[in-house]
């Protein structure tokens, strides 16, 4: 029992990078097919630079989870022009406590921190079902991490720097994302393109989502939210 838990942590940190590819194509963008091969129908197109949620393998192409005109769709994208998230580098975590975690790599540092969640800071927005009242927006935006209740913590602020100047991470990145799980978080640099990411498994069981964040050259970029199954 002892090394469950480690164990456990284990499988999550390596699960949470290899889950999410970026796309990269010489064209700027790949097609999204409704089925496995080149004959199937494209039902869309995205840019290189985006991140996929990946899924399962079929006739040596890999479904996916993407955002095709700003809406959450599947589809096929050939495994040639998808590069694994786990494929970058791994910044070291150099500070964790219950309600923060600090990460360095080089020139990028990064750290992420959580607070509880009060109802009555919010605007809280109900509807009725057959199970009883059940929050339906928060701020006047959907949300994830909760399936329906009122979130239990939420994250207070991501803070980086890049070469010594800090990167502004809008609120409208993080307020709508809830119960973070910081030990199942990383941060990623890819030396190539001066990209970073931080992704992370958040919240759990109907609520659980993946989530991740691009920062491209000291610059704040844009985030994917995937439910993750």
């Amino acid at each position: 029992m002892k090394l469950f838990l480690p164990v456990l942590l284990l499988f999550t940190f390596f699960r949470v990078q290899a889950q999410f590819a970026v796309v990269e194509d010489k064209d700027g963008y790949v097609n999204v097919r409704r089925d496995p091969g080149t004959s199937a129908p494209v039902i869309g197109r995205i840019q290189s630079g985006d991140v996929v949620f990946l899924t399962d393998q079929k006739n040596g192409w890999q479904y996916v989870d993407c955002y095709i005109n700003h809406k959450n769709t599947t589809g096929y994208i050939h495994p040639s022009r998808l590069k694994a998230v786990d494929k970058f580098t791994s910044a070291h975590r150099v500070v964790h406590s219950a309600d923060s975690v600090f990460f360095r790599l080089g020139n990028l540092q990064v750290g992420i921190r959580e607070t509880s969640f009060v109802a009555k800071k919010n605007r809280i927005r109900y509807r009725k079902t057959e199970a009883g009242r059940m929050v339906d927006k928060i701020n006047d935006r959907s949300f994830w991490g909760t399936d329906g209740y009122l979130p239990a913590s939420q994250y207070q602020h991501i803070t980086c720097f890049w070469e010594g100047k800090e990167v502004a991470v809008p609120d409208s990145a993080i307020n709508d994302v809830f119960n973070p799980n910081l030990h199942m978080t990383t941060v990623l640099y890819d030396k190539g393109t001066k990209r970073w990411y931080i992704a992370a498994t958040n919240s759990d069981g109907a609520g659980g989502y993946e989530v991740i964040w691009v920062f491209e050259q000291g610059e704040y970029k844009q985030r994917f939210v995937y439910y993750g199954f």
